[in-house]
């Protein structure tokens, strides 16, 4: 790092001690041989009571520590019945408050986008659901369930971005399931989600604005499908995959947000050799985008931004256990992640050039061996090797608006040696 200003750098501490304690009760209630209830009680507090330094000498607060003190409450209570033969019902509600009374100080100096003052974080959360599920002819079952979440958080003084101080995401899922073989079993699901809140409000710039909100607040309806497939081929063979297609539309604000799209796949394989070897393998791709509508203050230009990142990631594991007390293996993963962002003017003047794309490639294998001492305690060595590379333009010779400019290795290889010995009471 070049060109700092002349008091960088500053005293840095490590991060202040902080202890948690939790009571709970937890229990179960059967009515009937198919009807029983459960329910767990919970109240947490965290404090963080430790000093830390001043090392500018600017003494903006009578404090010498944080005193911070989040205090948690959780309540929880399930049902679950099968009122007939072929139908089972399952329903539950979790409530969460998350009370932060650290006292508010100012530790730092007034800027544009805040007081200087502390901010807690405090919210509540709602979630519930209710599931039902019926055995038809064929070998099917279908799966009906809503799930609902509330969420309710503490509005900021000073805001940089527009806010949302309550939000509720209510889903309906479908899904059918079958076994389509003695050897393969098969789900298809669909789930349609809706997000929604209360009234977006302004940030606290002069003057405020209302024309952009986050993506996770803003309302946006998802469709979702879903395909599951199980596969014992052979004995010792077992295959999995899963596919995801979604597509989302948000709320039609002339700004922000506007839709988006995604998939997931992913295939896992796993074979058994023997009692003492096994082998596994796993490959996943994935895609998101979203197009997102902005506008330039000062030209007035609107403009729209598609955005899409995708990553693709491959991996082998084995494991041998060629004695009792002794168990060795390893893994190979290989993972790529691109993005780009291609802009374009959708009114106003001035014309818009998209960034360069860019990507994350990441190699790792990792090796071990653990050799049992005794049956509750033993040795494990390890190794591990670490491979980095990307050509984000972002990394190179990035400067600041102090005139700080950061220079980063564009590949980057880390290699790990490792000994650590066990013990466990169980």
């Amino acid at each position: 790092m070049s060109g700092a200003p002349a008091f960088f750098p500053t005293p840095i501490a490590l991060a202040p001690s902080n202890e948690s304690h939790q009571v709970f009760l937890s229990g179960g209630y059967g009515f009937t041989a198919t009807t029983r209830a459960t329910f767990r009680a919970a109240y947490s507090w965290a404090t963080q009571n430790d000093a830390f330094i001043d090392p500018a000498g600017t003494q903006l607060t009578n404090a010498s520590s944080l005193d911070g003190q989040v205090n948690t409450t959780l309540l929880q209570a399930g049902l679950t019945s099968q009122p007939l033969p072929k139908l089972s019902l399952l329903a539950n509600v979790r409530y969460q408050n998350r009370n932060d009374d650290t006292p508010i100080r100012r530790y730092t100096f007034p800027l544009s986008t805040t007081d200087g003052n502390n901010e807690p974080q405090s919210f509540r959360t709602l979630a519930a659901k209710l599931e039902a599920t019926y055995r038809l002819p064929l070998g099917f079952r279908l799966t009906g369930a809503v799930d609902y979440e509330d969420k309710t958080r503490e509005v900021p003084p000073l805001r940089s971005v527009t806010y949302r101080q309550d939000s509720e995401q209510t889903a309906y899922r479908v899904e059918l399931r079958r076994s389509l073989a003695q050897t393969i079993n098969g789900t298809l699901a669909y789930v349609h989600s809706r997000r929604s809140g209360s009234a977006l409000l302004s940030d606290t710039s002069v003057p405020p604005s209302n024309l952009v909100a986050p993506i996770s607040w803003v309302d946006r309806d998802r469709d979702l499908w879903r395909v599951r497939l199980d596969w014992v081929p052979l004995e010792p063979i077992s295959l999995n995959l899963v596919f995801d297609r979604y597509s989302d539309d948000y709320d039609g604000r002339s700004l922000g947000p506007q839709d988006g799209d995604g998939y997931f796949v992913s295939v896992d394989a796993a074979y058994q050799l023997s009692e003492t070897v096994q082998f596994n393998a796993w490959a996943s791709w994935d895609s998101a985008g979203i197009t997102q509508d902005t506008r330039q203050a000062t030209t007035l230009t609107n403009w729209s931004a598609d955005i899409r990142n995708a990553s693709q990631n491959f991996g082998l594991g084995a494991r041998w256990k060629p004695m009792p007390r002794l168990e060795t293996g390893g893994d190979v993963t290989y993972a790529v992640d691109s993005g780009k962002h291609d802009l374009a003017v959708i009114s106003g003047p001035g014309q818009a050039v998209s960034l360069p794309e860019y990507d994350y490639r990441h190699t790792r294998l990792k090796l071990f061996a653990r050799y049992a001492l005794r049956p509750d305690a033993g040795l494990r060595v390890e190794y591990v090797y670490d491979r980095w590379r990307t050509d984000d333009w972002t990394w190179t010779n990035w400067v600041y608006a102090d005139g700080t400019v950061i220079s980063q290795d564009p590949r980057q290889t880390v290699n790990y040696i490792g000994l650590s010995g066990y013990y466990h009471w169980w």
